[in-house]
C-alpha cells in the first residue's frame, strides 16, 4: 500500500509558476535586472563587511548594508516612477511580481538582487496605484485572484492578491475621505 501511495505521489505534476496563474504585463521590473552593472552592484552590496554597523534592536539588521542598497536603488527607482505614471492601472497590476500563494515564493531561484528589485518595485507600483483617482480603481476588481500573492520579500505577509488589492482600495478610499473632511 505504501509503495502505491509513493508511486502515485511521484506522478503529481509540479506546481505551476505564478506567471501561469496570473496575466503578466510589461516586465518593467525584469528590465531593471537586465542592467548587469546594477545587478552585480546590488549583489556586491549584500556582502557583509567586517566594518559594517549593526542595529542590535529586537530584530537585528545590518545598517551599513541597508545604506549601500538604498544608495544603489534610489536613483534606479526614481527613474522608474515617470514610467509608472504613464501606465494604466491594469498594466500596473499585471507588472507586479507575484508568486504562487501556496508557497509564497519559498521555492523561487531568484538572486538576492532580483528579490530586492521585485520587492522594491512592487512597493513603487503599489504606491503609484494608490496615487490614482478612486474612480479609476474599479478595474482592480477584475484581478480577483487568490492563487497568487504580491512578492514582498521573505518578511512579507503573503496574503492572496485579492486581499492585497482590496486593502489598496480601502487605503485609497480612506485617504479620499480624510482629504474631503479637511
Amino acid at each position: 500500500m505504501l509503495l502505491y501511495v509513493l508511486l502515485c505521489g511521484c506522478r503529481k505534476a509540479p506546481p505551476k509558476p505564478a506567471s501561469a496563474l496570473f496575466p503578466q504585463g510589461p516586465a518593467i521590473l525584469d528590465e531593471i535586472l537586465t542592467n548587469a552593472t546594477f545587478s552585480n552592484a546590488l549583489e556586491a552590496a549584500f556582502v557583509e563587511l567586517p566594518t559594517d554597523e549593526w542595529d542590535k534592536g529586537p530584530k537585528p539588521y545590518n545598517v551599513s548594508q541597508s545604506q549601500r542598497l538604498y544608495k544603489l536603488g534610489k536613483p534606479v527607482f526614481e527613474e522608474l516612477k515617470p514610467r509608472l505614471k504613464e501606465m494604466s492601472i491594469s498594466n500596473l497590476v499585471c507588472s507586479l511580481k507575484v508568486v504562487d500563494s501556496r508557497d509564497a515564493g519559498l521555492y523561487n531561484d531568484w538572486s538576492r538582487a532580483a528579490e530586492c528589485v521585485y520587492s522594491w518595485g512592487n512597493r513603487e507600483i503599489i504606491a503609484e496605484i494608490k496615487r490614482r483617482p478612486l474612480n479609476e480603481l474599479n478595474v482592480l476588481r477584475k484581478f480577483d485572484n487568490d492563487r497568487v500573492t504580491i512578492w514582498e520579500g521573505y518578511a512579507g505577509f503573503g496574503l492572496p492578491l485579492t486581499y492585497q488589492l482590496d486593502e489598496i482600495l480601502q487605503d485609497v478610499r480612506e485617504d479620499a475621505t480624510n482629504r474631503a473632511s479637511r
